[in-house]
């Protein structure tokens, strides 16, 4: 497994920025800032904890997504008897659930490839420390 995931989750953390901006047009998203914040984190920090710490991160993101999508998908899938405008936004409101539950498998992947990184660094660690 001697793949280096350092271009590839850099990527992954712009789409996912760029995805959240995307989604910033129907709802507010946090997801834009930590994004672009990890994203800087992972580029310019060269610290051997980054992985761990981002790694981490995204799995608090994606529980506080995952509470999202349990209390508001359930409303914004429903019909209103008394409002309109509500119900004319409901092709738009699925979109946008598709589109948040696309951005948490973004983050998943991430997450599995800073794990990956994180062991091979625990691995490299061992290594080194036996050859002492």
């Amino acid at each position: 497994m001697g793949r280096d995931f350092t271009n590839l989750i850099g990527n992954l953390y712009l789409a996912c920025a760029g995805l959240s901006a995307f989604i910033c047009i129907m709802r507010t998203d946090y997801n834009f800032t930590f994004c672009l914040f990890f994203y800087f984190l992972w580029t310019v920090k060269k610290d051997q904890e980054i992985p761990k710490i981002l790694l981490y991160g995204n799995a608090a993101l994606i529980i506080v997504d995952i509470l999202w999508f349990t209390s508001v998908g359930a409303a914004w899938s429903s019909l209103s008897e008394t409002n309109e405008v509500w119900n004319s936004m409901r092709g738009w409101h699925f979109f946008l659930i598709f589109l948040s539950f696309l951005e948490i498998v973004l983050k998943a992947v991430i997450c599995g490839l800073l794990y990956m990184t994180t062991k091979r660094q625990d691995d490299s660690r061992t290594l080194m420390l036996n050859q002492q």
